[in-house]
């Protein structure tokens, strides 16, 4: 999904008709990224299941500033 996400410093993807799935892929895909400070998921169909995979994902990016 992101084949090289370590320069990504921001990804806005609201209103995109995300899933739990693509937030799984996504939290997966930005692992090694030291970069990232903006993360807008709004207005998508993420649920419980898909909010584990972006906790995860703050707890491994202590650099994210503002998470939508």
């Amino acid at each position: 999904m992101l084949h090289d996400s370590s320069d990504v410093t921001s990804l806005m993807l609201r209103s995109t008709g995300l899933e739990d799935w693509h937030v799984e892929r996504i939290a997966s895909s930005l692992g090694d990224n030291t970069r990232l400070k903006y993360l807008n998921l709004n207005c998508n169909n993420i649920t419980a299941d898909g909010v584990q995979h972006v906790l995860s994902l703050v707890r491994n990016h202590p650099q994210l500033e503002t998470l939508a």
